[in-house]
């Protein structure tokens, strides 16, 4: 389908017509993005749509995908869920379908090793955030050495990880009593 004139890109939360149970939690939201914005990833006329439910039973999906078939089965239904919940918001959504793919915490294990499948660098919650708002990024001893990256500022990811490397570029030329420009290239 062709989602250009909805909101793209930013996550839009959708409450579930009836509360699903996703391994041992109940959830009654979801989370939508559009991505009609971006050519280069659905021909045109056609989007990608991303679905994420936020669920934390990393032990479940653990446990889940030592079984192929019932791993297989559940992301099959969770797939069914959400395209049910979507064909409500926009009908004549599920006749539309081309491709699904259903990622869960194990995807992200398998493919980026993090933590628990942990799709962003850090989970936050609200300790961590009382914590930990972000990691020191000199180093004592160190001269002239500054951290950035993905792991330096919650909650982590690409984005922040550039974020982070701009703030150091604004750091050093401050300290070089220079002027920071930011020259976007394309």
């Amino acid at each position: 389908m062709d989602f250009s004139n909805e909101p793209d890109c930013v996550a839009q939360v959708f409450k579930l017509y009836d509360p699903i149970l996703i391994g041992n939690q109940k959830t009654e939201w979801f989370m939508v993005r559009n991505y009609s914005f971006d050519p280069s990833l659905a021909p045109k006329g056609k989007t990608v749509i991303e679905s994420t439910f936020m669920v934390d039973d990393f032990s479940y999906w653990e446990k889940l995908y030592t079984d192929k078939t019932a791993y297989k089965a559940e992301k099959e239904r969770i797939a069914i869920i959400i395209s049910d919940e979507l064909e409500k918001k926009y009908p004549g959504f599920k006749s539309k379908i081309e491709v699904t793919d259903v990622l869960s915490p194990m995807t992200y294990v398998r493919y980026t090793g993090n933590y628990k499948g942990s799709y962003m660098t850090w989970v936050m919650t609200p300790e961590l955030m009382k914590k930990h708002r972000m990691v020191k990024k000199t180093l004592p001893g160190l001269k002239n050495f500054w951290l950035s990256g993905m792991w330096i500022q919650p909650p982590g990811g690409v984005p922040t990880g550039a974020k982070t490397s701009r703030d150091i570029l604004q750091v050093i030329c401050r300290k070089d009593k220079k002027k920071f420009t930011n020259t976007f290239i394309s």
